[in-house]
């Protein structure tokens, strides 16, 4: 029995952001307008993160994170023993779908609450 690998990635650029993002999005069945409408930011927005556009906003960023139910957390350098897991292993641990797929539902019903 292989161990449990760990539902953190740890981020060295804005790339491993997007990735995990899109990775994120596309487990909720949504398309980049869709998580855009959700996380209230452009659809170009969203494919600037995804692609790890280096210069996007922290707050947008911060936002989105938020919709897919994600935090963002920083600790010090080597804390985390210098290694992540990949994003296809983070995903996969993950033991229920994204928020994402809920707030989508709860769209069509009532709306989503923006900040």
């Amino acid at each position: 029995m292989a161990p449990k690998q760990s539902p953190y990635v740890l981020v060295r650029g804005t790339k491993t952001i997007g990735e995990f993002v899109r990775t994120r999005r596309k487990a909720a069945g949504l398309t980049q307008a869709q998580a855009a409408g959700l996380a209230g930011v452009g659809t170009r927005f969203l494919s600037e993160l995804e692609r790890g556009k280096e210069t996007v906003e922290l707050g947008l960023v911060l936002r989105v994170l938020e919709r897919f139910g994600l935090d963002l957390a920083i600790a010090p350098r080597g804390i985390l023993g210098g290694r992540g897991t990949s994003i296809v292993s983070a995903s996969e641990s993950a033991s229920e779908r994204p928020p994402a797929e809920a707030a989508r539902h709860q769209t069509r019903s009532e709306g989503v609450a923006r900040k």
